[in-house]
């Protein structure tokens, strides 16, 4: 496709066409790939996703090299309209397949494998301009790139078969959902976007700014390294609005945005932006929100990045900060947010952990993390740890942990409560014992949550009790479980 791109100028002025001539060849493309598209599906149904993509990549090689072969108007409509129903029905096939493949790899990868088709597109571009520049003929360049889509459809076969996966005889196809439409009218625009981009940049390129025929294709190319770029990231949203300009933004503070007013998602405060089982979340100030995935990262391994895995994670690094490699007690009660700081402890080189928690399920988990673990807080803890993280709910419980801290020590409070509760004020004064807590200001720390994540110095995934498919997750959300994470499956493939 990028070759054919780079060559659309060259065909334009070879057969001294006017804009709306060329206008009519884009469209003869358009209405072959329209035609082509919904009955792919039907296509890959009946025959396999493999052998569809086999006969669709076969078919668009020659549609190139029909392309290249056309020595008149009329012809080169022709061409256009079979290269049209050839490359949108490979579109459909290979998005049909990655899907399969997606589902059996076991983790989201879609968006990377978008990234390398983007890449393709560069690579095509930058080889259409240079074989240009190189004064090969139309005819050549297009039957060259014919070729090496003949040779990447067929060789690469055996590797796309996914077990288990077989033709089928039930529908491929069937009329959209209400829901669907909305989500194909925004395909709609974003394609009318592409297409203007991916038929009339070169020639926008050569005629109007006055680029050579070899480097007017950089246009497309552009188009597609950025394309690669946003694909190859995926991002994490913090769980509270932030707009990351305002006073308390810059001190770091962005739980407590002053624009945001406490705003969050999944709670009706300060404005319904969606979060929990939404269809659709809103991002506001989304240059300050939004945090890069590294590439690589497996998101459902960091499902929990914007919310509970950081919040454990400001928990330790506050009293380990004041106290490096020192001992560090976990009580739990709260679920996955005190595992978290377990991992995040060991993580950041504490001298011990030890984990205290009723639950003997939540010790096992602690255990498989590297803590020592216990039933209850011991009376020999008293004044031995630097660092406390407490996420018990129970009030006794918490002034026990306090107690645990040596002086000097510091205690972050994990657990919600809803009224006020006894603290000892007194013994914490006298041992010059801090403690913290309050609505994470998560987003400042997710970068370094990511990293050690990426590096494998902690390990959410040990703390994951089960990974659910959004359609069981009504069912599933009902039985009671440590760390459930609801993965869904994108809502729709995008071919280019």
């Amino acid at each position: 496709m990028g070759v054919w791109a780079s060559q659309i100028p060259r065909i334009k002025a070879s057969l001294s066409l006017s804009d709306s001539a060329l206008a009519a060849v884009v469209l003869c493309f358009a209405v072959g790939a329209i035609v082509t598209m919904p009955l792919t599906g039907a296509l890959a149904t009946r025959l396999g996703g493999v052998r569809t993509v086999l006969a669709m990549g076969v078919a668009g090689a020659a549609g190139l090299a029909l392309l290249g072969l056309a020595a008149g108007y009329s012809t080169l409509l022709g061409a256009a309209l079979f290269a049209g129903m050839a490359l949108g029905g490979l579109d459909v096939a290979m998005n049909t397949q990655a899907t399969a493949v997606e589902r059996a790899w076991d983790r989201p990868i879609m968006s990377g494998i978008h990234g390398w088709f983007s890449l393709g597109g560069l690579a095509g571009a930058a080889a259409g301009g240079a074989l240009t520049g190189a004064s090969l003929s139309i005819r050549t360049v297009l039957l060259i790139a014919a070729a090496v889509d003949l040779l990447a459809t067929l060789g690469p076969a055996r590797w796309l078969a996914v077990p288990g996966t077989h033709a089928a005889s039930a529908p491929g196809f069937a009329w959209p959902r209400r829901a669907v439409l909305g989500i194909g009218l925004l395909c709609l625009l974003a394609f009318l976007i592409e297409g203007a981009v991916f038929d009339w940049t070169a020639v926008y390129m050569h005629e109007v700014a006055g680029a050579s025929l070899g480097f007017a294709s950089a246009g497309f190319g552009g188009f597609s390294l950025t394309m690669a770029a946003t694909r190859f990231v995926g991002v994490v949203v913090p769980w509270h609005i932030c707009c990351g300009d305002c006073e308390q933004c810059r001190a770091g503070l962005t739980a407590s945005c002053l624009e945001a007013r406490s705003a969050c998602f999944g709670l009706p405060l300060g404005g319904h932006w969606g979060g929990l089982f939404s269809d659709l979340v809103r991002v506001p100030y989304a240059d300050a929100m939004l945090v890069k995935l590294p590439y690589g990262l497996d998101p459902v391994l960091v499902a929990s990045a914007g919310d509970n895995l950081t919040d454990a994670w400001i928990s330790v690094r506050k009293g380990l900060a004041r106290h490096p490699g020192g001992r560090v007690l976990v009580v739990g009660g709260t679920g996955s947010l005190p595992l978290y700081a377990v991992s995040h402890a060991l993580a950041l080189d504490a001298h011990s952990v030890d984990y205290v928690d009723q639950d003997e399920a939540r010790r096992a988990v602690a255990k498989t993390l590297g803590a020592t673990v216990h039933e209850h807080i011991a009376p020999d803890f008293t004044m031995q740890f630097h660092v406390v993280v407490s996420g018990t709910r129970d009030p006794a419980e918490l002034k026990l942990a306090i107690q645990s801290a040596k002086p000097g020590g510091h205690v972050s409070g994990l657990a919600i409560y809803f009224q006020d509760i006894p603290m000892p004020l007194w013994e914490m004064y006298l041992r010059d014992v801090s403690f913290s807590t309050g609505r994470p200001s998560v987003r400042p720390h997710i970068p370094d949550v990511l990293e050690m994540v990426r590096g494998g110095k902690t390990h959410p995934e040990h703390v994951t009790s089960r990974i659910i498919a959004w359609d069981d997750a009504a069912d599933a959300l009902v039985e009671p479980s440590l760390k459930p994470i609801v993965v869904r499956p994108r809502a729709f493939a995008a071919g280019k």
